[in-house]
């Protein structure tokens, strides 16, 4: 699962588990470095990522409890 910030100037990469495996900074983001605003943009689009990787995760354990009939929410 990926997510960028800063219009793509960052680019995150994670797994299922939320491990962060790739992590990419533009060229043009190093150019005025300005150290504080790239490091917001890390922390933003690796929590994007997270956040979208657990998303997924919870709508695929959601489509396999519904095969089984289980309710939704049971805190899996």
């Amino acid at each position: 699962v990926d997510a960028t910030a800063g219009g793509g100037a960052v680019r995150a990469v994670v797994d299922g588990q939320k491990n962060l495996l790739e992590l990419t900074i533009a060229a043009e983001a190093l150019e005025e470095p300005d150290p504080a605003m790239i490091s917001d943009l890390v922390l933003a689009a690796v929590s994007e990522a997270q956040r979208k990787a657990e998303d997924e995760a919870g709508r695929k354990l959601g489509a396999l409890t519904g095969m089984f009939g289980l309710p939704p929410g049971l805190g899996f």
